[in-house]
């Protein structure tokens, strides 16, 4: 089977083969994107909510992102996510996403049901007529799993489509002068970039990507690999 189209409310998105949509409310509204590998349980190990919000909602989605530099918003934050405790949050940034514009901030913590370690990255994606809130949690130890299609899934949505547009590629980005890291990052069809995330290359002594295999290759599952900056900063 290929890939199917989901259509939501005020947006779309590709579904690749294997993976699952789920609604979590008796309307469908909020779902949650499950690539093939994950199941939705406590401790899923790759997720991916979404969550349409009324534009009059986006200034205080807004201000939950900003105000993650504070300890008390962002273990509320982290909390209602499963979170039990925080161990660091990055900066908040913007990029165009989804025909629209992206807010980002990510954090790592540990979950509070498993004890794994999460990258936990958050995304507010605005249009002009419709916003989304997006919330992708995958566990650190096993992104080279589950990174690619959940982005993959990330960069098909489209705000206010009535079906699929051009999507952004994804792109990995080494940085020689931060080789503790990958950065993946979306490119637009108009090739101006998303960074997403930075994802570690060790988790304390244990490695959890050979890097130097997919430089030898060309991509890491399936996305191509450049030399560059990174814009992200890895936060574990």
């Amino acid at each position: 089977m290929g890939d199917s189209v989901l259509n939501g409310n005020g947006y779309s998105a590709v579904l690749p083969p294997a993976a699952q949509c789920i609604h979590l409310d008796p309307f469908g509204l909020q779902k949650v994107f499950l690539p093939a590998g994950s199941n939705l349980s406590p401790g899923s190990p790759a997720f991916i909510s979404i969550q349409p919000v009324p534009l009059e909602q986006v200034p205080q989605l807004l201000f939950w992102l900003s105000g993650m530099d504070n300890a008390f918003i962002g273990m509320m934050n982290a909390q209602s996510l499963g979170i039990s405790r925080v161990l660091g949050v990055g900066p908040a940034r913007s990029a165009p996403m989804g025909g629209g514009v992206g807010h980002i901030r990510e954090f790592d913590g540990i979950d509070g049901f498993t004890g794994r370690l999460y990258r936990v990255t958050l995304v507010t994606m605005v249009g002009t007529t419709h916003a989304l809130k997006l919330v992708m949690g995958i566990q650190i130890e096993r992104w080279a799993e589950f990174m690619v299609p959940c982005l993959t899934f990330m960069a098909s949505i489209s705000i206010g489509q009535s079906g699929p547009v051009a999507a952004p590629t994804l792109q990995a980005i080494v940085d020689p002068r931060k080789r503790d890291q990958v950065e993946f990052r979306m490119v637009n069809p108009d090739r101006t970039t998303a960074p997403i995330t930075a994802m570690p290359l060790f988790v304390g002594k244990m490695e959890v990507y050979d890097i130097d295999q997919s430089i030898r290759t060309g991509n890491i599952n399936g996305v191509g690999i450049a030399v560059g900056t990174h814009s992200a900063a890895s936060l574990s």
